[in-house]
């Protein structure tokens, strides 16, 4: 037989179980009016994730809708034409090879990039392939989470509503708020969830610029050759060359990647499923009125938060840019696995701010709830 207790749970966090609770209108108009600084300072955060992810870091790919014309040096899609142009022209420097005699070959391989065997010259364009491919799977995993940043409201954006009301569904979008006639909604496991979203995405990018890193460090000590930056030297953004095409020809052979690392461990979630989206995906519905039935007053704007001058990637050419000739640092492998690195850095960095900003919200406040509890051997 079951018995009607009165309990009071609180949130999710901590392993308690999660539950669905209601709270008067008028104490989550409170709770918007005492929480008004750090909601701003939340949705700053990710208005400026919305910005950067346009101009400062960019995906970049014809599937990414930001990200082209001037910023296309700062994309990732960027980078991985670079050593997909590394790869195009070691290709060609080998099928010329096929015209000399072996020992010809062999000399002018050696002349140009160090190596003394064809073996170790296909090692070389094998380990380039293997990051080539890596960095491509990556870019299906930032898009997925790049679209569902798009649905996140932040203080200014979208620019089609007021402050008072992106703040109120960003409310809906943290908490999973919702008003249900003179109540509002909310589930106490959805902050956790909406946390944990930007933990993984912080823990992917933070994936990647760890083995960019260890990427860069190879190519400090393997390619720092000029025949090995001369590959890419038509890609660099500082020649005044137009160098925002990608490469022509066919994309390298898939056999090359065999045996190259997974995604973080969430290959299979993040990569292979198709349709799912960071941050739900799709806009959940909005039933939070904001207008004559339900008035929502949030203090204006009083200054926000100073973004940090260091959020994201600059891109600017950081890490190690190799040796310094007459006209500036070398664009080179090391270059552009540093560049890389930074990439995903700007990712990883403004990831883990929203994530720091959501934690500093207070919860919603809620009366004891009335919750049907099914008594062992009832």
């Amino acid at each position: 037989m079951a018995r009607r207790l009165k309990v009071k749970r609180p949130r999710a966090h901590g392993g308690i179980p999660a539950i669905t609770v209601k709270t008067p209108i008028e104490v989550f108009s409170g709770y918007l009016d005492s929480q008004g600084p750090a909601l701003r300072a939340l949705g700053d955060e990710i208005d400026y994730f919305k910005q950067i992810k346009e101009i400062g870091c960019p995906i970049g790919s014809e599937d990414d809708p930001d990200g082209h014309g001037l910023a296309y040096p700062t994309s990732l899609q960027f980078i991985i034409d670079v050593i997909h142009r590394g790869m195009f022209e070691f290709e060609n420097f080998m099928d010329d090879l096929k015209l000399l005699s072996s020992a010809q070959g062999l000399e002018s391989l050696e002349e140009r990039f160090g190596l003394t065997s064809f073996d170790q010259a296909w090692q070389f364009y094998g380990d380039l392939g293997r990051q080539y491919k890596l960095l491509s799977r990556y870019v299906k995993v930032f898009l997925s989470f790049g679209r569902g940043i798009n649905w996140v409201p932040g203080r200014l954006t979208p620019l089609t509503r007021t402050e008072a009301q992106n703040l109120a569904h960003l409310v809906s979008r943290v908490d999973a708020a919702r008003r249900e006639g003179d109540q509002v909604v909310f589930d106490t496991d959805a902050r956790e969830r909406f946390m944990d979203q930007w933990n993984v995405l912080a823990g992917f990018a933070n994936d990647a610029a760890i083995k960019m890193a260890a990427a860069q460090v190879w190519a400090i000590q393997e390619l720092t050759r000029e025949g090995y930056t001369s590959l890419i030297s038509d890609m660099d953004p500082d020649n005044e060359h137009d160098a925002d095409t990608a490469t022509e020809g066919s994309s390298p052979d898939a056999g090359y990647g065999a045996g190259s690392p997974g995604i973080g461990g969430y290959e299979a979630n993040m990569v292979e499923e198709e349709g799912e989206e960071g941050f739900a995906g799709e806009d959940v519905q909005m039933v939070i009125q904001v207008g004559n039935d339900m008035e929502l007053e949030v203090a204006a704007p009083g200054g926000g938060i100073a973004i940090d001058e260091e959020a994201g990637g600059n891109n600017n050419g950081g890490g190690v840019d190799g040796d310094q000739q007459e006209g500036g640092p070398v664009f080179d492998f090391a270059t552009v696995f540093g560049r890389a690195g930074e990439w995903f850095e700007c990712w990883r960095n403004q990831a883990g701010r929203i994530y720091q900003r959501t934690d500093e919200l207070e919860p919603i406040p809620y009366p004891p709830q009335w919750q049907e509890i099914l008594e062992e051997g009832d």
